[in-house]
């Protein structure tokens, strides 16, 4: 097995054996010739490399959660196209608690063409432990301090240069109800050789050589989670260039249409009005004219600004994914409030908002979840153009 660490402005490579860890390469990635060969490739993401939060979102299934986060991934951090991964963190009744992290996405790819990397493993996840502890490593600008426990992530911080007692004790803080819990610091190199925590049992260790103390570890965890999706780790690069050629020939598209519908009401307008000014010329040889200007352009301008109804059942018909279903429908010119039940509401709310002629679309209310069916009922408040 191969494993590349992802430093800031190069990549050092990595085979694992039985024997140990040896390093079998390094450099900037323009630099460095392909490795070949079959097996597993792991790219490391190191902390410098990648962003983390940690994120709240309602209590849906992992997948609705998968889509939320694609669906916001670029909103959430400052990165031009941004690759991610996720985990749960904890699971409660009301709500999900997420750790997500990304990386840059377009570099990934450029990465895979000397390293054709099988699984991609931020730095933090390259690490577990049974009981909660706290681990420090880093380099000489930077500490690196996380903690884990009960099998999972609980948290991480950076400090330039050395960590102090003070910084150890609020990152410990931090942690929550793991904070009593945790009565190990775990120290990988020459960090902290001052430190001396009265509330912590203070452990050494020293990497067999001169690289990352994770890969020393990396069999504690299970690589299945960390396998490329095609849906998640497809070229980050072509897709967004797709995905913006495409849309910009439907909006260009939807514009030609658009200015088509227009000009054919208008014709049609036009001839209705040369219809009522000659039946209204010739009924004023007969007796009184009524006015009905006002009418007409009141008429005129709902039918350039409404929402139609026709169009807009059209447009759920086409659109709501296959188990839905509409049970009302408000239309007040261009809003439109619309009651539906689904048990994927992200891929109502996305179907909608990406259609033609829609402005927005959002949730007006919380979702109800039917203990029966599993479905949610919901209200979405859209705009048309």
């Amino acid at each position: 097995m191969y494993a590349a660490y992802w430093q800031k402005n190069r990549l050092d490579l990595y085979r694992l054996t039985a024997a140990g860890v040896a390093k079998v390469g390094g450099g900037a990635v323009a630099d460095l010739k392909p490795i070949k060969g079959f097996g597993k490739k792991l790219l490391i993401v190191g902390s410098a490399n990648s962003l983390h939060l940690r994120k709240r979102y309602p209590a849906i299934s992992d997948k609705d959660i998968a889509k939320a986060i694609g669906n916001e991934i670029a909103e959430l951090f400052p990165i031009p196209i941004p690759s991610f991964h996720f985990k749960i963190q904890e699971k409660a009744k009301m709500y999900t608690l997420v750790d997500i992290w990304a990386w840059d996405g377009a570099e990934a790819e450029r990465i895979k063409a000397a390293f054709p990397f099988t699984h991609i493993v931020p730095e933090e996840l390259a690490y577990a432990a049974a009981r909660p502890e706290i681990i420090l490593y880093g380099t000489d600008e930077v500490a690196q301090v996380a903690a884990y426990g009960d099998g999972k992530f609980l948290g991480s911080s950076s400090f330039v240069n050395s960590l102090t007692l003070d910084e150890l004790a609020l990152f410990k803080r931090s942690l929550g109800r793991y904070a009593d819990e945790v009565k190990t610091l775990r120290i990988f190199g020459a960090h902290g050789s001052d430190l001396a925590p009265p509330d912590l049992e203070v452990i050494r260790e020293w990497p067999g050589g001169e690289y990352p103390f994770c890969l020393d570890h990396i069999s504690r965890i299970d690589l299945g989670e960390f396998r490329l999706q095609r849906e998640y780790f497809s070229s980050a690069l072509d897709v967004a260039l797709k995905v913006a050629v495409g849309i910009s020939l439907a909006y260009a598209f939807s514009l030609y249409l658009s200015m088509r519908n227009y000009d054919a009401l208008l014709n049609q307008l036009d001839q209705k009005l040369a219809a009522l000014s000659k039946q209204s010329g010739a009924s004023a040889k007969i007796g009184r004219q009524e006015d009905y200007s006002a009418t007409l352009s009141e008429l005129e301008k709902k039918l350039k600004t409404g929402a139609r109804p026709l169009d807009v059942m059209e447009l759920f018909a086409e659109k709501l994914p296959a188990g839905s279903f509409l049970s009302r429908l408000t239309i007040n010119e261009k809003n439109v409030e619309a009651y539906i039940s689904s048990k994927e509401p992200l891929d109502v709310l996305k179907a909608l908002g990406g259609a033609k002629g829609v402005k927005s679309a959002k949730l007006k209310r919380a979702l109800v979840r039917d203990a029966k069916t599993g479905a949610y009922n919901f209200q979405v408040e859209s705009v048309y153009e």
